[in-house]
Formats: C-alpha cells, sequence, structure tokens
C-alpha cells in the first residue's frame, strides 16, 4: 500500500471542501426559504447565527482551493516544519511508506506515527517523544456498564499531546512499536510525570535524554 504526504493533504482538502459546501448550500437554502428551518424557533436568531457559519464555510472553501493548488499551504506541510524542510521531511517520509503495517486509521512507519483524521492527519515523529502511555476510559448508561474506549496518549518534546484512538490491542501494538524504535522514552500513567511534563517538562526532557545516552552507550559497548 502506497500512501504519501501529499495523497493525506489532498484527502483532508476534499473532506474539508465537500463539508463546508453542503454547510454553504444548507445556508444559501435557508436564505432563500427561511421557512425551512422554520421550526428551529427565531427567524432572525438564525440568520445572525448563519452569518458567520457563511463566512466561516467561504473561508474554509477559499483555503481548500488554495491547497489543491499549492500544497504546501497546507497545516500538515506546517506541522512538519518543526522537524525541519517540510518538502524533505515529507519525502523521507514518503519513502518509508512502503509495506508498512496500518493499524485501524494509524499507520507506523520506522520513524513515524501517522495518525489519519477527517480534516487532517498527524505526523508524529518518534524522536520526538518523551512520554507516551495508555489510557483506559470505561463507559456506564445508568450505571450499568457498556464497554470501554482506548487511547494511546502521545507527549512531545515541543509541549504537544497527541490521543490516538484504537481498540485494545492496536493500542498496545502502536506503544510497542514505538518503544521499540525510542526505548529510552518514558512509558506509563503516572501523576508525578504528568506534574513534570505540565509544569517542569524541560526537567523530563532532560531525564530521558539521559536515558538515550546510556541506552546508545550501552549499544555500542554491547556491539564491541
Amino acid at each position: 500500500m502506497n500512501i504519501s504526504v501529499k495523497d493525506q493533504v489532498q484527502r483532508s482538502n476534499i473532506n474539508l471542501l465537500l463539508f463546508n459546501s453542503i454547510g454553504l448550500g444548507v445556508i444559501i437554502l435557508y436564505l432563500i426559504n427561511p421557512s425551512l428551518l422554520g421550526h428551529l424557533g427565531n427567524s432572525k436568531l438564525i440568520l445572525v447565527l448563519l452569518i458567520p457559519a457563511f463566512l466561516l464555510t467561504l473561508w474554509n472553501i477559499q483555503n481548500s482551493i488554495r491547497r489543491f493548488i499549492n500544497p504546501t499551504l497546507h497545516p500538515i506541510f506546517h506541522s512538519l516544519s518543526k522537524y525541519g524542510n517540510p518538502l524533505k521531511i515529507a519525502d523521507t517520509i514518503d519513502n518509508e511508506l512502503k509495506n508498512i503495517p496500518i493499524i485501524s486509521k494509524n499507520i507506523l512507519s520506522q520513524n513515524w506515527l501517522i495518525v489519519r483524521r477527517f480534516f487532517t492527519t498527524d505526523f508524529i515523529f518518534f524522536n520526538e517523544i518523551i512520554w507516551v502511555y495508555k489510557r483506559t476510559t470505561n463507559h456506564s448508561i445508568n450505571y450499568i456498564p457498556n464497554g470501554s474506549s482506548f487511547d494511546v496518549i502521545v507527549n512531545m518534546r515541543f509541549g504537544k499531546q497527541y490521543t490516538i484512538n484504537s481498540d485494545e490491542f492496536g493500542v498496545s501494538k502502536i506503544i510497542e512499536h514505538i518503544t521499540q524504535r525510542v526505548p529510552w522514552i518514558i512509558v506509563g500513567y503516572s501523576e508525578d510525570i504528568n506534574k513534570l511534563y505540565r509544569k517542569s517538562r524541560e526537567e523530563l526532557i532532560r531525564y530521558v535524554n539521559k536515558r538515550h545516552e546510556l541506552t546508545l552507550l550501552k549499544l555500542h559497548k554491547d556491539s564491541e
């Protein structure tokens, strides 16, 4: 399966364009015939609410068209600029995205976790991760257990936190793959680590850097 960064840009652009085109169509129908939404109540209030919605849909459609013409204007390329020249980073990712495992809507390559969302795609560079853990949320209806949902919470050096939803097996596989690639990161949740990440992230980064150095030193010694 061959998936490229530009494919993801185009996919998210199409979704944004379709979603906003439908929204624009609904707004125009109401402006032509206000009775269509008359059951919702005060027509003047609805009109006041629709004006910013109308402007927002036009702005999003304009952005989609601009990004079709020049894909590098897309937020995906902007997010890649954290790691260097976004075009070169995109080429590197494209080279890795060949014969790679796909877990649900999530893609794992040698150095990247790629999470496809409706309006965008997150490209998470393993070497920038400092802390990862599994989050389980138990659900209930009227105090009756109604299953659980599972997420991988990925915390980055620059303060960004990603939430990646999957089934329990998928969450375990994602964490396993990440820790195989960057075994020096912190794995598992604790309130102490959470406080450090929120208030003293630089201290946590120094700790992870030290673990990285010790891991490389051990690998070097083992290879001698």
